[in-house]
Formats: structure tokens, C-alpha cells, sequence
């Protein structure tokens, strides 16, 4: 699951021509709604059903440290193990 990308109402990725800063905040906000009540906002601000087995943040945009900080703590804070890829996967 993408949580720093847009989608649409069939839940098909958005893809941006370039990549944009997003608020960190609002990166946590639909990482948390994807892990917890299996839901992402859409572009036409609905939301969708999604399985969130992983959760993927892109390190090509402007401010992705901080996200990624923001999220990893957020996260953790609100008790959701953040664990490698390669130690559930093998």
C-alpha cells in the first residue's frame, strides 16, 4: 500500500509526473486508516477497501525523511510493529 500516492475509486495508483512534497502528517493519517480500518481516501474524496500488508513511501520525494520519521513514530505510537520486509518474508 502506497500511502503517499493518490487514487482513484476503482483504487488504481495516480500516478504523479513528478514528485511532490506530501504533509507528513497527512502521510501518517492514511497509513494509520489503511492498517487500522483497511480504508484509503480517494481522489473524488471517497474511500475504498484496501489490504494494507506493507506500507510504502517513496524516497524520491522533496521531504521523505521526514516522512518517513513521522510515520515510523506515528505509527509505533499507536502500537503498530514496524518491522524489515526481510524478516517476514523469506
Amino acid at each position: 500500500m502506497f500511502v503517499d500516492l493518490k487514487y482513484d475509486a476503482q483504487g488504481k495508483i495516480v500516478i504523479e509526473r513528478a514528485k511532490k512534497p506530501w504533509d507528513p502528517n497527512t502521510v501518517l493519517k492514511r497509513a494509520l486508516m489503511a492498517v487500522k480500518d483497511g480504508k484509503i481516501d480517494t481522489i473524488d474524496g471517497k474511500q475504498i477497501e484496501v489490504k494494507a500488508d506493507t506500507i510504502c513511501i517513496h524516497g524520491d520525494a522533496p521531504n521523505a525523511v521526514d516522512v518517513i520519521r513521522t510515520l515510523r513514530e506515528g505509527l509505533e505510537k499507536e502500537g503498530v510493529a514496524v518491522v524489515k520486509l526481510s524478516e517476514i518474508i523469506r
